[in-house]
C-alpha cells in the first residue's frame, strides 16, 4: 500500500513548508511535492504528501478528507 496521498485544491499562495506544517499533525511527512507548471512555475494546486508509513497516511485521508486549508499573506 503507498504511502503518499494526493492533496488537491491547494491555494496557488501556500508553499511546500506550509503543507508540511499542516500534514505533520497525523504523523511524519518525509516530503510533500507540490507540483508547478513548467513554464510559469507556478503552483498547479495540488500535490504528493508522502509519510513515512501507511498508518499515518491512512490517517491524513481520513483527518482531512474535507479540510480547508487557508493561506494568508
Amino acid at each position: 500500500m503507498s504511502k503518499s496521498v494526493f492533496v488537491g485544491n491547494i491555494p496557488y499562495e501556500a508553499n511546500e513548508k506550509d503543507l508540511i506544517e499542516i500534514f505533520s499533525s497525523v504523523g511524519k511527512v518525509t516530503s510533500f511535492r507540490l507540483l508547478e507548471d513548467k513554464d510559469s512555475k507556478k503552483s498547479k494546486g495540488y500535490g504528493f504528501c508522502e509519510y513515512e508509513n501507511v498508518d499515518n497516511a491512512l490517517s491524513a485521508i481520513r483527518n482531512y478528507m474535507l479540510y480547508t486549508i487557508y493561506i494568508y499573506t
